[in-house]
Parts: structure tokens; C-alpha cells; sequence
């Protein structure tokens, strides 16, 4: 099983690759980094990145586009 953070979860980029994720059983995602941490995932959602405690064997990463 592949663990895995999205960093801009709360995002549109963040959201696709949760839906992705959520389609593959060996991908399970373990967190996600946002300056929103609505509470409407399964997984924990940090603002603070050093907050998360736990195991990942990777982050994606989506930062937010600056206009």
C-alpha cells in the first residue's frame, strides 16, 4: 500500500487526485496540507505541515496558483 499526502487538498488539483486515489486500492492517501482544513475527508488535514505525525511515502504537491 502506497501512503500518500496531498499538499492543496482542499483545492481543485487536490480534490482530483483524492478522487484518483480513492479509485486505486493500492493508494491510500494519510493526510492532507491546507490553509482550510475543512473537516469533509476521510483523512486528517493539517494547516501546519509539522503538525502530521505519521508515515507517508509520498506528497503531491499543488501549491496554490498566484494571480
Amino acid at each position: 500500500m502506497i501512503k500518500i499526502i496531498i499538499a492543496g487538498c482542499n483545492g481543485y488539483m487536490g480534490r482530483v487526485v483524492e478522487s484518483i486515489c480513492n479509485d486505486d486500492t493500492d493508494v491510500t492517501v494519510v493526510a492532507g496540507f491546507d490553509l482550510s482544513t475543512r473537516a469533509d475527508s476521510v483523512y486528517p488535514i493539517f494547516a501546519n505541515p509539522m503538525d502530521f505525525t505519521g508515515e507517508a511515502d509520498a506528497v503531491i504537491d499543488f501549491p496554490p496558483l498566484l494571480h
